[in-house]
């Protein structure tokens, strides 16, 4: 927990929706990104451990999932590349969930307005 505390330097509130009530979809997001985050910044310490690399910064991405748009933040390392392919793949932006969500209501004849609903509703960002 102590990796968690440190990824969140303030504390966030709790996510609630208009009538003061949590927000579960939004919490989700919010507690996923910032595991996702802390690992990514444990794993890239670990390679900087021996002192022979250090760290660079962070490259910002964003991952749309089925609790929302994550925003990660990738740590960038000085000599050499860090990835972490355990937690993400390369080149991919979208959650396998949500992909399959989307076939399946292109596969059963959704409409796109019920899709755009749904989408909404699960956290995607509709333009």
């Amino acid at each position: 927990m102590e990796i968690l505390a440190d990824a969140m330097p303030e504390k966030a509130a709790i996510p609630r929706s208009t009538d003061g009530m949590v927000d579960i979809l939004s919490l989700l997001r919010l507690l996923a990104e910032q595991v996702v985050n802390a690992i990514m910044d444990e794993e890239a310490d670990q390679l900087c451990g021996d002192g022979a690399n250090s760290r660079n910064g962070y490259r910002d991405r964003s991952l749309e999932t089925c609790v929302g748009t994550l925003n990660l933040r990738t740590p960038k390392l000085r000599t050499g590349s860090f990835f972490p392919e355990d937690v993400l793949e390369r080149y991919q932006r979208v959650d396998r969930t949500l992909v399959a969500a989307v076939a399946e209501m292109y596969a059963t004849g959704t409409s796109t307005r019920k899709v755009q609903g749904i989408a909404e509703k699960i956290g995607v960002d509709v333009h």
